[in-house]
């Protein structure tokens, strides 16, 4: 059996029989397979990033407004936070967010029910739209 172990190692190539730690794969030193898997690592996570705004799209989060709300003033102001966006609307009116995603836009109420519409699209075309209802308190 010990003949037979012998036999096997000096079959084995010049680079395992001595103990050479250059390791080759397929041709491949270290160095270059740390390489390539850096590459795939980075571009993997890069594509993993992109992917959790395709599934999860666009998203509104409005801070100061519930779906259904009173107001006393004519002059209201809605201000939130909208993710993964690329167009954002208020009843049809295009509205601008900062570096953040945040956004802060004035609105004139009229006597009774104010139906707010606020729409998303992401850069994908994926589409949601938020209603919200408010009820200005008529002051007589």
């Amino acid at each position: 059996m010990n003949t037979m172990f012998k036999t096997k190692i000096k079959n084995l190539p010049p680079h395992l029989k001595t103990g050479n730690p250059a390791f080759k794969c397929g041709g491949l030193s270290r160095p270059a397979l740390l390489f390539i898997f850096l590459i795939v690592f980075i571009f993997g996570g890069y594509f993993l990033y992109q992917l959790k705004s395709f599934l999860f799209g666009p998203q509104i989060i409005v801070n100061n407004l519930k779906e259904y709300s009173a107001a006393a003033e004519p002059f209201f102001e809605i201000q939130g936070t909208a993710k993964n966006i690329s167009e954002f609307y208020l009843n049809g009116r295009k509205i601008f967010t900062d570096t953040e995603g945040n956004f802060k836009e004035n609105f004139l109420l009229a006597n009774g029910m104010n139906t707010l519409q606020l729409k998303t699209k992401d850069k994908f075309g994926n589409q949601i739209a938020r209603y919200y209802y408010v009820v200005l308190k008529s002051q007589i």
